[in-house]
């Protein structure tokens, strides 16, 4: 049985951006503290920041579904970061003056 109406034909489109996260850091170049903001609020409890060789340097606990946090990182030396949550579903990076 074939179809040969328009009505028939599968038009669904998938949606790029689904399970992707909007996430903004600022300011960048950071100094004392760097705000992190999510629109609809962070879907993990816990972000790691990384140096650039790898190394993990801080891990920061949070509550979920919160749409914004500051993290202090005045005892963290210059350089650049890496910050994403511990699942992984998105990462950033900064610079530290």
């Amino acid at each position: 049985m074939g179809c040969d109406d328009v009505s028939c034909l599968d038009t669904a489109v998938e949606d790029p951006t689904e399970g992707t996260d909007e996430v903004w850091l600022y300011p960048n170049p950071v100094r004392d503290q760097i705000h992190i903001a999510s629109p609809g609020g962070f879907r993990s409890s816990q972000f790691e920041i990384y140096d650039y060789s790898g190394k993990k340097v801080k891990a920061v606990e949070i509550e979920l579904g919160v749409e914004q946090i500051t993290i202090p990182i005045n005892n963290l030396p210059s350089g650049i970061y890496l910050i994403s949550p511990t699942d992984r579903s998105w990462h950033r990076s900064f610079v530290k003056e």
